[in-house]
């Protein structure tokens, strides 16, 4: 009797290997190569679900086997889940300094807020830019009290934002909380 069940268990996993067999993996490699002749800096690339059906993945860019950075951060939308993208636009530039160790969110407004360090900064170093139209536009950039990076957002589900960093001696974890979406902290 027990191997009739566990027969009868497998059958389900059995018909979903042949499902996928004939669809793809589920964590199949896509590519994403936005600008032929620049290369990705892994640390600073993410995507970010829009409220529309869209994505929208944010990176910076190095040139071709350099590591020198530049002050631009781009942007590419995918109106298809990830299948294609669209040639990638300007986010955000910084004039002479560079993002560094950036990181965004959507919030549960739809609101879209990027953190990044500057690398260059005098005085606050880390600065926060947010998109109300799904990161059509951005705003100027709002510097925080404090030098920090390397910092984490997240969302609870009460709606408060939850900025997570290190201290300037990465000895303790500090954090920020906003209320409003991101306007005050």
């Amino acid at each position: 009797m027990r191997k009739i069940h566990t027969l009868l268990a497998l059958i389900p996993a059995f018909f979903f290997s042949i499902c996928l067999a004939a669809q793809g993996s589920l964590s199949e490699i896509q590519n994403f190569d936005p600008f032929p002749g620049r290369e990705i800096n892994p640390d600073d690339i993410f995507p970010l679900g829009l409220n529309n059906g869209e994505l929208l993945m944010l990176y910076r860019l190095f040139p071709e086997g350099s590591f020198s950075t530049r002050d631009t951060l781009f942007s590419s939308r995918s109106l298809d889940g990830g299948a294609s993208w669209e040639p990638p636009q300007i986010a955000h530039i910084i004039p002479g300094d560079v993002h560094f160790a950036v990181q965004g969110i959507k919030t549960s407004s739809g609101r879209l807020i990027i953190g990044y360090y500057l690398q260059n900064a005098s005085g606050p170093a880390f600065r926060l830019i947010h998109s109300d139209d799904n990161g059509q536009s951005w705003s100027a950039p709002a510097p925080l009290s404090a030098n920090f990076m390397g910092a984490g957002l997240s969302q609870t589900d009460d709606g408060k934002l939850w900025l997570v960093f290190p201290d300037e001696n990465f000895q303790n974890i500090q954090y920020r909380i906003s209320e409003d979406d991101g306007i005050s902290w």
